[in-house]
């Protein structure tokens, strides 16, 4: 092994650690039993919160993927579909109807555009302003137009 594969190797790692971190703390803010839009929210606070204690960690997440190999960049697109079915699981535990196999990594990929804009520019402290919107944005394709309507976007 090169050294350069032992720096991928490196950053792999460090990369899904940080995604274990996030993921963990997702799974345990949706713990509770609640209803979709709730779950929604509990796990956009839990995520945007950590990301906006930890900026390098924010930076690590979401915009180093687009800088970085082709290795990395395949690591994070994993993980958005891992997020996806977790979102598909937690919809479908609400009887919400499923939609297309590709939509939720999709939407997650939308949130994570959102994430790194605000990081790319020193916003990451900001992040948990993002919450109302991305709820909203993520619930879109699971709920009727009048529930939507219902959820505010402060």
């Amino acid at each position: 092994m090169t050294s350069a594969d032992r720096g991928i190797e490196a950053s792999l790692a460090a990369y899904d650690r940080g995604q274990e971190r996030l993921r963990d703390a997702i799974l345990i803010a949706c713990e509770a039993d609640a209803e979709l839009p709730a779950k929604v929210e509990a796990a956009l606070r839990a995520a945007l919160s950590l990301l906006a204690s930890d900026p390098d960690l924010a930076h690590l997440l979401t915009v180093w993927p687009d800088r970085a190999d082709t290795q990395l960049w395949q690591r994070r697109s994993e993980w958005q579909r891992r997020y996806g079915e977790l979102l598909r699981a937690a919809a479908a535990d609400a009887g919400a109807p499923a939609p297309p196999f590709f939509l939720e990594p999709a939407l997650i990929g939308g949130v994570i555009f959102v994430v790194a804009s605000y990081v790319r520019v020193g916003r990451a402290k900001q992040l948990e302003r993002l919450v109302p919107v991305a709820r909203w944005y993520l619930l879109s394709s699971y709920m009727s137009a009048e529930d939507m309507a219902r959820l505010a976007i402060a």
